[in-house]
This record gives C-alpha cells, structure tokens and sequence, in this order.
C-alpha cells in the first residue's frame, strides 16, 4: 500500500521552527535526524540555499489505487454494496435522530449516518441544520516532463516554512506551492479544479530558488483539490451533539488518503461500544469549541497569513 522513500523537511526561515515536532516524534518512536547537508540525501537540492532540514529515513509514499482497490475487495468481502452514480440529496432525520439518507435513488435507511463525505460533509450536515465550521481550502499541484534527476526512492522534499513540496512522479516531479483559499464544494462529483498562471508561476519560481539544479522545471499539467479543515486544523471525528446517529469523519486537510484507514477503524470502535485507545475523543469532538477566525496561508508562506471566518 506504501513505499518507503524517505522525506526531508527542509527550513529556510528558522532552522529551529520545527525542534518542538521532532521531539514529539521521537517520543512517539518516529525515526528523525537532524540535517546540515540535506543535498547529500536528496540529489534535487544539489545548490539549494536551504541552510537546515530534518531527515525521515522511514517516510513513505501511499499508492492511492492500491489502498482503495484493497479496501473494495474488504467491502465486497464483508457483504458491503457500493453504488457509483447514486447521488445523496440529504440526511434523514426523524424524531431528532438521523436515520439514513435520501438519494437519487431513493431512501436508505440505517441505524447511524457517518458523514464521510470531504467538502460535502457541513453542506449535508446544514440540510438538517447542523452547523460546524468546516471549510474547504483549494491547494494546487502541477507535474512535471520526464526529467533525469527523477527516480523513484528519491525522498520527498518539503521546503517547510517558504511552501513548495516536490516528489518524484511518473518519471517527472509532482510539485505543490502549498498554496490556500477557501473553496466551495462543486455540485456533482469531482473536486479537480483547472490550476493558474499564478499558482504555475509561483510554483516554478519556487522551484528555481530552492531546487536550482532543476532548472526552470517545465511543468506538463496543472490542477487544484480540496482539501477540509476546521478552524484548529484538527479533524472533525466522532458522534455530533446535536443529532443522535449522525457521526463525521471530517476535516482530515491533507491527510486523508493515509490517515483513512485509521478514522475508519477508530469510528468502527465507537460505533460498536469500544474505545479506540489511541485517539483523545474531545481533541476531535465535532462539537469542541471551536475559532471563529483562523489563518489560511494564500501563497503556502509562514508569516504571511490572511484571516477568515470560520
């Protein structure tokens, strides 16, 4: 399901802006190593300016088809039935209490309701008049051309504190300027988005600065996501105080393809009586208290944040 690669988290800005997180790391058994010569471990950052990073020998890299297509086979192992193509139009609630949900091809009735559904969780939720400040943030992400320093063990690169993240792709680099804005969730499926100039421009001019052995990186293909989070940029999990049998699995911002299989196990536990053991229930409680105004970072840039309304 995952490739070991290795990672660097580089840092520009403030060599110690990140000392806090490797300790906690450490604490929690994570292999990570200080680095005053991160091109050394990293042929892309061959000239970079970049004075400091931290070395993840054991990071990994997920392969989305695979991890879906493993978690189908489970679903049709266990009985479960998907239906592509079947629009939910709502929640249904009765006596105070979800109940199941209306689709384009009629109800479906259950005895809890998991909102699971990225961007589209606060908008079903609103529809029964639950409010949680859940918004999502578009982030773009381009490719690259065949390119000769790209292969597949080389680690991922995050320049932390400027925002540009690179990763061998296809032959080429995948490249995202860790950009945000706050976006809406599109009517009908799909989330992909068409990237901008702008977004382009500041991508390859991030490239140039901290990855010059790259040269000006041709970028063959552009596109934006969504990606969710609340205002403290915690998920959003657990049972909502406010409706009996509505659960949310939300708010995951950019780690829901490897932090999936982790919610599902610890909503499963909930859901069947049993604690998870693992995960501090009120710190993702969909009703915590929550921000009314929070920072978003418009060009991936710490220091340079805008406020917005949750």
């Amino acid at each position: 399901l995952s490739r070991r690669v290795g990672g660097i988290l580089a840092l520009n800005r403030d060599r110690h802006a990140l000392h806090d997180a490797a300790a906690h790391l450490r604490e929690e058994g994570v292999r990570i190593e200080a680095c005053d010569r991160p091109a050394d471990l990293a042929p892309a950052l061959a000239g970079s300016p970049l004075p400091f990073a931290w070395y993840l020998p054991d990071a990994r890299v997920a392969d989305p088809a695979a991890m879906i297509s493993g978690m189908l086979r489970g679903v049709h192992r266990h009985g479960g039935v998907l239906r592509p193509g079947t629009r939910v139009m709502g929640v249904l609630r009765e006596a105070g209490r979800a109940v199941g949900v209306q689709t384009s091809a009629g109800p479906l009735h259950a005895d809890a309701v998991v909102l699971a559904t990225a961007a589209w969780s606060p908008e079903l939720a609103r529809l029964i008049g639950v409010d949680r400040p859940v918004t999502p943030l578009i982030r773009s992400a381009f490719a690259s051309a065949p390119h000769p320093l790209s292969s597949p063990d080389h680690p991922y690169c995050w320049v932390d504190d400027e925002g540009i993240y690179i990763r061998p792709w296809r032959g080429g680099w995948l490249a995202c300027p860790c950009d945000e804005s706050v976006g809406v969730a599109p009517v009908g499926a799909g989330s992909t988005g068409t990237a901008t100039d702008r977004q382009a421009q500041l991508t390859q001019a991030r490239i140039a600065r901290f990855f010059p052995t790259l040269g000006k990186l041709a970028l063959s293909t552009g596109w934006t996501g969504l990606r969710t989070f609340a205002p403290d940029r915690r998920p959003v999990i657990g049972p909502d105080p406010e409706v009996d049998g509505l659960w949310w699995a939300a708010s995951l911002g950019g780690y829901g393809l490897t932090g999936s299989i982790g919610v599902g196990e610890a909503l499963a536990d909930w859901l069947l009586g049993r604690d998870p053991g693992w995960l501090d229930r009120p710190r993702v409680s969909p009703g915590r208290p929550m921000l009314t105004r929070w920072p978003i970072y418009p060009e991936g840039v710490h220091g340079e944040a805008r406020l917005i309304g949750a």
